[in-house]
């Protein structure tokens, strides 16, 4: 009986420590997925963002965790950052139907707003993602001090 309490509690703990990283994992796929579909519209650097969070948690996600995480939240927070900007740069260009000379591009009504909420779709991912990726920092860590820092001193064999 008591073999089986220690078999449990193991499971448990197992279940706990790999809750966030199945969840980023399955949320990178998502997002790699939504990717590809909206690059029928747009060139999206999204795929590639997602393809390194998958390798970085399927590698090395146990190894050095907090390193990893802090390394895959700042790719992030920078990649929302030109999200941000390209929305509030293109967004407005794509929307703009009222340039009746150009009937090409007016053509392409639906795909634009398509893209637009691919765009807003993906955006959210990230969010989510990031979300989770600053939780799995301070469960390490107990505190985000040295997140936003490009100075990575956590990392053993950098040393």
């Amino acid at each position: 009986m008591d073999s089986n309490n220690e078999m449990l509690d193991t499971f448990k703990v197992k279940i706990e420590k790999s809750d966030n990283r199945n969840l980023n994992h399955f949320l990178s796929w998502v997002l790699i997925i939504c990717s590809i579909i909206s690059s029928l519209i747009k060139n999206d650097y999204n795929i590639f963002l997602g393809f390194i969070l998958v390798i970085c948690l399927n590698r090395h996600y146990f190894q050095n965790k907090s390193y990893y995480v802090k390394i895959m939240f700042q790719f992030f927070s920078l990649s929302l950052i030109f999200d941000i900007i390209f929305m509030i740069i293109l967004f407005p260009f794509w929307i703009n139907h009222k340039n009746e000379n150009n009937i090409y591009w007016n053509s392409f009504k639906n795909l634009h707003f398509f893209g637009i909420i691919m765009g807003i779709v993906e955006f959210l991912l990230k969010i989510l993602i990031s979300y989770l990726l600053l939780n799995d920092y301070k469960s390490v860590q107990k505190s985000i001090k040295g997140l936003f820092s490009f100075k990575y001193p956590e990392r053993e064999e950098l040393k």
